[in-house]
């Protein structure tokens, strides 16, 4: 990790009068060499821009994976996206005076993108690029075909995997603090404040702006108020399935006694232990009229796919990657995964986040009953 000694004080307090300033910027970009002949967009990113706005802020043209993309801005610290018109190779970058060198490397288990030459990009990577990678290929590795694993191989490998993840949540949760009051620093609390500890964020949420308090409140509010009971009706949405398809539940639920709706991401140990016991439901059910829909809040889409074809889910599986007020994890209220949700043929809930034993004698006692 880069040596970072200077006041955070002082930067955060002098970050926006400097933003006021206009400085040159360029930024260099690698990508694997057959991304070519196309073009790459800068997108801000945070601090967000009004709900469904989107200003290119500058583009490049992409020729056997280079490109260079050079201006002016007044947005010092603010945080954007590089993103090629195959979005599936895009990444941060934090836009600071001077050269960024910004990479995009595929790796066995997913994709992640590089940014260095410039203090906060040097510190994003070294603190958190980096470290993830270690933790993403250890759990492709070992964690993609667990249910392959005896109990006693499962528990050696969960114990491996701790200090991993530890290291990585303890990266994430510095350098968080660290960087409360800059940009970079609300945008990945934002975005992550779900898998953040309560008792961190209940630390690290005064130090933030005005700004990001209120837009952690409006999302936790929004959580909190979208809740979902029994009695109520199924809330529809759309995603995509991993055949690039769409999703759209309500041509779904009318065509089946009972749909699940399993919430999950490849990352989620206690979501991995569920596994078996879906395959399990699936086979019994399946053609009794329940329908699995597993629903992963992963961000990496490639980690998505593998964790799926590896441990051969082989029900509807969709991700949940939309815009934040379009996701279904916020629509149904899920504050913690794994999560799920039992909706009858009529779109009626009739199970929220049932344990094993309930839900399998919820199904059993509706499709009797059918």
């Amino acid at each position: 990790m880069k040596n970072l000694f200077l006041s955070i004080f002082l930067l955060s307090n002098s970050l926006f009068l400097f933003s006021q300033e206009e400085f040159e910027y360029r930024i260099e970009g690698t990508f694997p060499e057959t991304v070519t002949s196309t073009y790459v967009y800068l997108i801000q990113t945070w601090p967000e821009l009004e709900q469904n706005t989107l200003i290119l802020s500058d583009s490049a043209l992409i020729e056997n994976g280079k490109f260079i993309m050079q201006g002016t801005s007044r947005n010092n610290g603010y945080v954007y996206t590089l993103s090629p018109e195959d979005s599936s190779y895009g990444g941060l970058v934090v836009l600071e005076p001077g050269t960024i060198h910004f990479t995009y490397k595929d790796y066995k288990t997913a994709g992640i993108s590089y940014a260095r030459g410039t203090r906060l990009n040097d510190w994003v990577t070294d603190s958190l690029n980096v470290p993830s990678v270690e933790l993403m290929e250890f759990a492709m590795n070992n964690l993609s075909d667990i249910t392959t694993k005896s109990p006693e191989e499962q528990q050696q490998i969960f114990e491996q995997q701790r200090p991993i993840a530890k290291r990585y949540i303890d990266n994430l949760i510095s350098f968080i603090e660290k960087n409360a009051k800059l940009p970079i620093g609300e945008y990945y609390f934002i975005i992550l404040q779900q898998v953040l500890r309560k008792e961190d964020k209940e630390r690290i949420l005064p130090l933030m702006s005005d700004e990001a308090q209120m837009k952690c409140l409006e999302i936790n509010s929004k959580i909190q108020a979208n809740y979902v009971k029994e009695g109520e009706t199924y809330r529809p949405f759309t995603a995509k399935k991993i055949d690039e398809s769409s999703f759209v539940l309500s041509e779904v639920i009318g065509e089946h006694e009972l749909t699940l709706l399993n919430f999950w991401a490849s990352w989620c140990r206690p979501c991995l232990k569920k596994i078996p016991y879906l395959k399990e439901l699936q086979e019994k059910y399946g053609e009794k009229g329940l329908n699995i829909v597993g629903v992963s809040i992963d961000e990496n889409e490639m980690f998505w796919r593998k964790a799926v074809e590896k441990n051969e889910m082989n029900w509807i599986q969709v991700i949940d990657n939309a815009e934040a007020s379009q996701r279904a994890s916020i629509l149904y209220g899920v504050d913690r995964i794994p999560a799920n949700v039992l909706v009858d043929k009529d779109g009626q809930i009739v199970g929220v986040n049932l344990s094993e034993e309930e839900l399998s004698a919820k199904v059993e006692s509706i499709l009797k009953m059918d």
